[in-house]
């Protein structure tokens, strides 16, 4: 198709062209002769018109002075039998006269050859009107009943004095038929002229498009010839200019020949550069490949070796900690400070170095999470304090009130951006003040775009330095005497991390007068929990109750707590399990109508067992009904959620819920009964104490307005979970991630249950981290998860101050909540190790953060040992010796 265009298109172009002058010609001329023979048909037309209507008003005249002085004499003799004769003969007698009226000064008709019955009557028309004020000869034309008149009115006088008038009216219709007669005779000519004026023009344009096509033809197919040569010359085919002949010697010849021996060279140069260019192809490949392979050499080595020199680095300012926490000498604290200084500035440029390299190679990840952003910015202060404090400068801190205080994002890097830019404006200030400004520049129901300014007073940047501040490995002072140090990494990370959340960030600076670095990103709105404190009144009515018998898998004794708590008072029939395994286990021999399955578990996680579950299922004969399933989960992100429903779930309810949210997802899949009424409703009056973190009101909701379980589980939080993160943080130096995640998790579970939002956020900022794997944030989370609960068990503190809430304990059998999960795994591992099955090697570890709570440490070391030996016999007996000093009885079933 292609082809078949080019060849056509100059012959077209020409045939087109040529036409095209032939047609708008003849259309002109054509035009111009019909436009003038119209005139002229007008013209005539108007003449004619004009002679026959001069015509009729000579005759007219004519005639009315005739009869004007006959009824003139007529009047005077009083002979009006004779006038009357006189007219009625004369309108008889002409047939365009159509009447005739003889009437006085005064209108009264004498004589009405059109309407006798108004004779001796007053005529009242408006041409009536007109005729009588004449005293002078005149001639009024006017329609009447939609037919056309001409009226000649000739004065009459008797004695000389005026009596009245004679009127003789003309009907024009026979003149207008004339018109319309002579206007159709024109419009035929002009037809007819039309219509052979058409004929010839079609017959020229046919004549003149065939001798264009000749003429078009001829001149256009050397050019066609020549522009199919050059289009496969343009395909590589150096044989097309060969093909061509110079048949003439005008221009075309001329180009023809010029192609020709052009096609000849093109063909040498480009045999030439061919060689040329395999061989350069072939040394670039090679180069790439090597420039590709030392790239991701660097890269991974980059990589690894961060990781690997960021494990000893930890090791080195731990361990100058706990050094300086002991009795040295002023020399050797000096020592070993500048020791835990220098490692602390050589980790910060390996963390540098690693963000830097996973950003480059488009590895470095968000983790957005519900976070507190104003308790983010806040840490970010504290954390500075110190060293803004030694240094004696100012430094401010500017929430807006519009500024959301709860919203989803990465807080993490967030936090990371913050403390670069701020401790770069505390490095770089010696005198004045730090300010650190949040705003929002627009806050819609679920979105928000948040700007974060840093301003300082310090050292300020020059000019001629301010497009290239976010360049890598770029400072304000770059020269070998320069007073401060750093990699020059800091701002470019930050600028990316900036990027990646979608925002912008920039600054504006002077030399000696200061610096304002500012980011603005856009985040989500978080309407999720929100501290509010204040006492809780319940007042007992009737709860719905729903049929069920329900099997709750949940490892977290306050979880489960809860969890039966509120299914019980649904109505429910509960029983629970520990792990995943238990789960599975319990559904293969017995029935039960809904699972509610937690997914964070040891032994088996709940995704696992959903799997296995529906794998029994299908197995049977014939397959049995999908129980339903579902999920229990503190992540509720969409990847998440959908993780859920893939893994072979049918719901989810996610944590911290409430009572009215549990019966909602349940009333999916079982029937309700018939409400449960109260006999005696009662005013349950707790006054909590202000707990400063802990949503009280909420935190009862979610036990299901039991008042006296929440008060349990805030006073007994810290014996469970009070040594949760340092729990985490000894998981994490031996490498147990898997077991640090399922920690996280948990605390975050437990936190939103019992309404603890700052302990709830920190957490999930540390279970975001440990996911991530990255251990310079897992470090920084893990340290504010650590204050977080501490600060949490210091206000829950209170609660032991409060005798009104001593006699409202809620007490549940140690033997069923508190040991359940911990019995359950230690005769898994009893099972396994009876039978000498190797994979109690294995499943050991499971135990290490249940024993890690019970300072089991040492017991777990020897246990690990005795297994990794095959040292069965004393690993049953040191496992025994475990169970009996944790009053943990080991035999029978597993579920009794």
């Amino acid at each position: 198709m292609d082809e078949l265009i080019i060849k056509r298109s100059i012959r077209w172009k020409l045939l087109i062209t040529m036409i095209g002058l032939i047609v708008a010609l003849l259309t002109t001329l054509t035009f111009i002769q019909i436009t003038s023979q119209k005139k002229v048909y007008e013209k005539e037309l108007g003449n004619r018109i004009s002679m026959m209507k001069e015509k009729l008003i000579d005759r007219g005249k004519t005639l009315s002075h005739n009869l004007s002085n006959q009824v003139e004499n007529g009047i005077a003799t009083f002979n009006f039998s004779y006038i009357s004769e006189l007219l009625t003969k004369t309108v008889s007698d002409d047939v365009e006269l159509h009447y005739a009226i003889l009437m006085d000064i005064s209108r009264v008709a004498y004589i009405h050859t059109l309407k006798p019955w108004s004779e001796q009557e007053y005529l009242s028309r408006e041409e009536d009107f007109y005729a009588a004020g004449q005293r002078e000869y005149a001639i009024n034309e006017y329609k009447y009943n939609s037919q056309s008149f001409v009226e000649f009115i000739a004065p009459l006088q008797v004695s000389t004095k005026p009596w009245g008038v004679l009127r003789l009216g003309f009907s024009l219709d026979h003149l207008n038929k004339e018109i319309v007669k002579s206007r159709e005779e024109i419009a035929r000519q002009t037809g007819d002229m039309i219509t052979h004026s058409l004929i010839t023009s079609v017959i020229f344009i046919f004549l003149g498009s065939a001798i264009v096509l000749i003429i078009s033809d001829k001149l256009s197919r050397p050019i066609i010839h020549l522009t199919k040569s050059a289009n496969e010359l343009a395909k590589g085919n150096f044989e097309a200019g060969e093909n061509i002949e110079a048949e003439s010697e005008d221009e075309i010849g001329i180009l023809a020949a010029a192609f020709a021996g052009m096609s000849r060279d093109l063909k040498g140069s480009y045999e030439t550069l061919e060689q040329k260019v395999k061989q350069r192809t072939a040394e670039l490949v090679e180069a790439r490949n090597q420039a590709v392979a030392a790239n991701e050499s660097k890269s991974e080595f980059l990589s690894m070796m961060s990781h690997e020199i960021r494990t000893p680095m930890n090791g080195i300012i731990g361990m100058t900690e706990l050094l300086m926490d002991t009795e040295l000498s002023a020399g050797q604290h000096k020592y070993a400070g500048g020791i835990h200084r220098s490692a602390k500035a050589l980790l910060h440029i390996i963390n540098d170095i690693l963000d830097f390299s996973k950003i480059v190679a488009q590895k470095m990840d968000l983790e957005p999470v519900p976070f507190d952003l104003r308790s983010t910015v806040e840490d970010v202060v504290y954390l500075l304090s110190v060293e803004v404090e030694s240094k004696g400068i100012q430094l401010n801190l500017h929430y807006h009130p519009d500024v959301p205080a709860r919203v989803i994002g990465d807080a993490g890097r967030i936090r990371q951006i913050l403390i670069n830019l701020v401790g770069n404006a505390v490095k770089f200030t010696h005198e004045g003040e730090v300010t650190i400004d949040i705003s929002c520049l627009f806050c819609k129901e679920e979105k928000t775009s948040v700007r974060f300014s840093v301003e300082d007073t310090g050292i300020g940047i020059a000019e001629d330095k301010i497009q290239s501040i976010f360049d890598k490995f770029t400072q304000e002072d770059a020269s070998t005497t320069r007073r401060y140090g750093g990699t020059g990494l800091g701002l470019a990370i930050c600028k990316k991390l900036v990027e990646l959340m979608d925002g912008e960030m920039s600054v504006e600076s002077r030399a000696g007068e200061g610096s304002v670095f500012s980011f603005t990103i856009p985040l989500l709105v978080d309407r999720g929990l929100i501290a509010v404190h204040e006492p809780y009144k319940k007042e007992t009515e009737g709860t719905l109750q729903i049929d069920a018998k329900v099997l709750l898998a949940e490892d977290d004794a306050v979880n489960r707590e809860v969890a039966v708590e509120n299914l019980q008072k649904l109505g429910c029939t509960v029983d629970f399990a520990q792990n995943g395994l238990e789960v599975v286990e319990m559904v293969e021999k017995n029935s039960y109508d809904v699972v509610l399955m937690d997914c964070q578990m040891p032994v088996m996680d709940g995704f696992e067992a959903a799997k296995r579950i529906r794998d029994f299922e299908a197995q049977n004969n014939p397959p049995a009904s999908g129980i339903p399933i579902i999920a229990m989960t503190a992540n509720v992100l969409r990847e998440d959620i959908d993780k859920c429903m893939e893994g072979g779930m049918d719901d989810y309810l996610s944590k911290p819920y409430r009572l009215k949210d549990l019966a909602d997802v349940l009333l999916k899949f079982c029937k309700p009964g018939e409400p449960l009424l109260s006999e005696n409703s009662e005013i349950i009056d707790f006054d909590f104490p202000d707990l400063p973190g802990i949503d009280t009101k909420s935190g009862i909701d979610r036990t299901g307005g039991n008042a006296e379980l929440y008060a349990y589980l805030l006073k007994n939080f810290d014996d469970r979970y009070g040594k949760t993160t340092a729990t985490i943080r000894a998981l994490l130096a031996e490498g147990g991630m898997d077991e640090a995640l399922r920690g996280a998790h948990t605390l975050k579970s437990v936190a939103g249950s019992i309404g603890a939002a700052d302990l709830y956020r920190a957490s999930a900022e540390l279970e975001a981290a440990v996911k991530g794997e990255d251990r310079d944030l897992i470090a920084k989370t893990l340290e504010l998860c650590d204050a977080k609960l501490a600060h949490t068990i210091e206000v829950l503190s209170i609660l032991s101050e409060k005798p009104a809430l001593e006699t409202k304990v809620y007490s549940v059998p140690e033997e069923t909540i508190e040991h359940e999960a911990i019995r359950s795994v230690l005769k898994n591992l009893k099972k396994l190790i009876e039978v000498d099955d190797t994979e109690a090697e294995e499943y050991v570890k499971e135990i290490k953060a249940y024993l890690t709570l019970y300072n089991k440490e040492t017991e777990y070391k020897h246990l690990e040992k005795q297994l990794l030996h095959y040292d069965y016999i004393n690993a049953l007996k040191t496992l025994n010796c475990i169970a009996a000093e944790m009053s943990i009885q080991l035999n029978g079933e597993l579920h009794e």
